[in-house]
């Protein structure tokens, strides 16, 4: 089995806290989508990754992961919509 650095844990464990984070107090107005595909290895099919910035109440830029953790709908959800 491979050995795991400690910055890659550091950075494992950081990432994992920021995935689980609150967000129910978060409240946005606007809301910006945007999905990119990107490739990790020669030879191997993209992936994608959505990206989505938020805008709060208090006029706040916020980095959000939105999957289940329970922010209120915004006032306003702004995507591309462009075919892959």
């Amino acid at each position: 089995m491979a050995r795991t650095l400690p910055p890659v844990q550091a950075v494992r464990a950081e990432y994992d806290a920021w995935c689980r984070r609150d967000l129910t107090d978060v409240e946005l107005d606007y809301l910006f989508l945007d999905a990119s595909h990107f490739t990790t290895h020669d030879g191997s099919r993209a992936e994608p990754i959505l990206a989505a910035w938020g805008i709060t109440t208090a006029g706040k830029p916020v980095f959000v992961g939105l999957a289940g953790r329970g922010p209120r709908p915004p006032l306003l959800i702004v995507s591309d919509g462009a075919p892959r």
